[in-house]
């Protein structure tokens, strides 16, 4: 059992500190997953906040029976599918900036270690990347996501996913095959 499942189950016990404790440390996990998954910063944060939600109204039924960040990451790609079956449309693509022209990407970019230029150009890439994501399937874009953002073990993914590896491995391959393909366009 990890650490963090030790946390959550002094949670699942009573102690409201150590939810506080798992909020602070996966929030901007789960909203930046969200976000890449998503497109769309406002209906990430939401999304995760029903994620914690339901992490918290779970507590007492709580057994770490998977690690603690699969069990969080199984939660908020089920919300995410609940969100993309009440959708009427596709999700959006990324939006570069809000309303007062501040960057909304989750990565924040260090302007003291990078030239304008430069910050314009990785914005730029990374906008065709998000929007290329975006044209995925729904399993090729979570699976993705988790890999590549999330750092998601093939274990780890096939758990989230409800699949096998060598399922999860079919999964990445297509996506990158495609993802590759449409950047090239």
């Amino acid at each position: 059992m990890n650490e963090d499942s030790n946390v959550m189950l002094a949670f699942k016990k009573g102690d409201e500190q150590s939810f506080i404790t798992l909020l602070g440390k996966y929030t901007p996990r789960i909203v930046n997953y969200l976000y890449r998954t998503t497109g769309n910063a406002a209906d990430a944060e939401d999304l995760a906040q029903e994620v914690f939600a339901r992490v918290y109204a779970a507590a007492p039924r709580y057994e770490p029976t998977a690690r603690f960040s699969t069990w969080l990451y199984t939660i908020a790609t089920n919300i995410y599918r609940d969100y993309i079956r009440k959708q009427s449309h596709a999700p959006t693509a990324i939006q570069a900036t809000d309303s007062d022209g501040e960057s909304t990407t989750p990565e924040a970019y260090d302007r003291r270690e990078k030239s304008l230029e430069k910050i314009v150009e990785d914005l730029h890439r990374d906008v065709q990347i998000h929007a290329c994501l975006q044209l995925l399937p729904e399993t090729q874009r979570i699976a993705l996501t988790l890999k590549i953002y999330e750092n998601a073990s093939y274990e780890e993914i096939a758990e989230i996913l409800h699949t096998t590896v060598p399922a999860v491995e079919s999964l990445l391959f297509r996506a990158r095959q495609q993802l590759k393909k449409q950047l090239s366009d």
